[in-house]
């Protein structure tokens, strides 16, 4: 098997080295590149091969799934292994969304990281114990519709969003701040997966929330 070439992106110095220190004993990972932000790895997979990033969840600048996203878009044939100590059901499921081939903590072993590493070099996807167990968990306990695990109040705000009122118009009718409200917008969209206020708008319709 050829050397796998591994970035790894990092905004903690003391990360970087201790990765850099504990795969300098593999002889078949190599890491050629660092980086401490998202927008610094992608200027970086501009000039050199890179097989596989190993990509942390929190960083300045540009996060690590809107790195992962966009590394994936311009550099598919790079694989991507988040490792991070960042784990939730919804984490891991946007991560793989994104397009990581692989979810990974920070308390795994030289073994499990240099394995990992290989494995997502030839495309299999690889998951840490604890993101398999809530993936699989939240997979498990799926709601039936997408509008099932909004709260009350998320729900209302969709109703308001389908019946075409701002977000300045939401805050006066329920008595909140805008910034409260952009929140509960942010919420509602993630939670049902649509992109945009006119998805999320479609959406309460096509369920009959809309109110007349």
């Amino acid at each position: 098997m050829e050397t796998v070439k591994v970035m790894i992106v990092d905004d903690h110095p003391m990360v970087r080295e201790g990765l850099r220190a504990i795969l300098a004993r593999s002889d078949r990972v190599r890491v050629v590149a660092e980086a401490d932000d998202g927008l610094v790895a992608l200027d970086r997979l501009k000039a050199l091969t890179i097989d596989v990033v190993l990509l942390d969840w929190m960083l300045p600048r540009l996060d690590g799934l809107e790195t992962c996203r966009r590394i994936s878009a311009e550099h598919p044939s790079t694989k991507i292994v988040m490792l991070t100590n960042h784990l939730d059901d919804n984490s891991v499921r946007k991560a793989i969304q994104a397009g990581a081939t692989g979810y990974l903590l920070k308390d795994v072993s030289f073994e499990e990281l240099e394995n990992a590493i290989l494995v997502a070099a030839v495309g299999k996807s690889v998951l840490h114990h604890e993101a398999q167990q809530t993936l699989t968990a939240s997979l498990n306990s799926k709601p039936s519709s997408p509008v099932e695990s909004l709260t009350s109040r998320e729900r209302e705000v969709m109703i308001l969003i389908a019946n075409g009122h701002s977000n300045k118009e939401i805050a006066v009718k329920l008595g909140l701040t805008e910034g409260t409200v952009k929140g509960y917008v942010s919420a509602v969209l993630t939670k049902t997966g649509t992109a945009d206020r006119t998805q999320a708008a479609l959406l309460a319709v096509k369920l009959g929330l809309k109110q007349t």
